[in-house]
């Protein structure tokens, strides 16, 4: 075959070469390589130590000290996982402890609008979700933002969230191999167990436990695995909860700063967080520390809801799990303070823009199934607003380094933010 190529090159010169016919990639792959691409992006952007950030504030210096003692991270049990894997990458880099205090946030909120992405993909079918909610959610700046940040709370809370509703999701969905839903379910049990540390935990954990045991696809996996997997899994959610509850009832900590009982006892603080992640979220408050930087309402976010509240009227009740997740994030964002209450809100609101410009694309597809000419047009502006809307993200992220790049503004920013 290659002496068979070389006479070819002879007889027909260099011309020969571009005439051998090359088989395309497999759409799969492309795939493949779309998402490295983007989600190597995504971690740039994450990581990237832009000059807004560039020290530590107060409040990282004091989990600094805290994350570098393995007693110190137990008395605060509510963001334990972020502060073990700080521990651990204190540990493996000493020299970088700016680096090491933030990569673990980072890498817990990517993987957690991965767990997401996968989970909504699942749950609604459409090829193109996935992809713009990463493309959107892996370039808003306060994501970006909020990975930048060593003491972020409710980023726990996040995580075990996101990896509960991707196992849920993987097992419900009948296709999938065994050993993966097994995995999974192992995964899952376990985040179940470890949400009883968060604020409320106890709650939320009934609540999902219920939710879940109620999913008909739920039932029919659970009951064809053997005596012995379900009684591992169900020893993951029952005995580490055990040992969480008895430690809540004797941890020297107040049990209000775990539990949150305070603002139980003032609904008034838990309103007050909520108003001010609503207005962060819409731009009805542009001089919020949290605001993305525009001067104007957000039309992207409040348009968005208003579709899909329309839909779920219309009897697309697919859609009302998108409301949940926004009423879900309302409740934790004014449970949570400082700059993690408003991811809660942040991350559903992406789904839901994300969703309707995928809605978009897929009627288009139902539209014209064989007319290519109006489907590419369409699909295409459709990707501009994707693209327009990333430009514009990553314009906002480069802006914050020359805005705020004074001292003193770094200052008085950071200080707002460990309110």
């Amino acid at each position: 075959m290659a002496l068979s190529l070389k006479r070819g090159i002879r007889k027909k010169g260099p011309k020969a070469l571009f005439s051998q016919q090359i088989n395309p990639l497999p759409s799969s792959t492309l795939k493949l390589i779309f998402i490295a691409g983007l989600l190597i992006f995504g971690m740039a952007m994450f990581l990237f130590k832009f000059e807004l950030l560039a020290s530590l504030s107060l409040k990282e210096q004091l989990r600094l000290a805290q994350a570098s003692n393995l007693k110190e991270l137990i008395k605060q049990p509510a963001d334990l996982i972020q502060g073990v894997l700080q521990w651990l990458s204190l540990k493996a880099l000493p020299g970088h402890q700016i680096f090491a205090l933030r990569a673990p946030t980072a890498a817990m909120l990517l993987s957690s609008l991965i767990f997401i992405a996968i989970s909504i993909y699942l749950k609604f079918r459409n090829r193109y979700l996935p992809y713009t909610f990463l493309a959107i959610s892996l370039t808003s700046p306060l994501l970006i933002l909020a990975a930048h940040q060593g003491s972020l709370i409710g980023i726990d809370t996040l995580f075990l969230l996101s990896t509960i509703l991707a196992s849920f999701m993987i097992i419900s969905h009948s296709k999938l191999r065994s050993n993966l839903k097994f995995i999974t379910l192992l995964a899952g049990s376990l985040a179940l167990s470890l949400l009883a540390l968060q604020p409320l935990g106890i709650f939320f954990l009934v609540l999902s436990a219920s939710a879940i045991y109620y999913s008909e696809e739920f039932k029919d996996y659970f009951l064809f695995l053997n005596p012995i997997q379900r009684t591992l899994s169900l020893s993951l959610i029952f005995v580490p909860t055990v040992i969480i509850a008895a430690y809540l009832s004797l941890v020297t900590q107040p049990k209000e700063s775990i539990l949150h009982y305070s603002l139980l006892t003032n609904p008034g603080e838990v309103l007050q967080n909520i108003s001010r992640a609503l207005k962060s979220l819409t731009n009805l408050n542009p001089g919020s520390v949290i605001s993305s930087g525009l001067n104007s309402v957000n039309g992207l976010v409040i348009g968005s809801v208003i579709f899909t509240i329309y839909e779920v009227a219309k009897k697309k009740y697919r859609r009302v799990s998108l409301i949940v997740g926004l009423l879900l994030g309302l409740v934790l964002a004014g449970l949570n303070l400082g700059l993690g209450n408003f991811i809660f809100i942040l991350v559903p609101s992406l789904v839901v823009i994300s969703h309707l410009i995928a809605s978009l694309a897929k009627f288009v597809d139902l539209t014209f199934p064989k007319n290519p000419y109006p489907k590419n047009l369409i699909k295409g502006a459709l990707a501009i607003i994707v693209c327009l809307i990333c430009v514009f993200n990553i314009y906002t992220v480069s802006k914050l380094t020359v805005r705020f790049n004074s001292p003193q503004r770094i200052n008085n920013l950071q200080q707002k933010l460990d309110q």
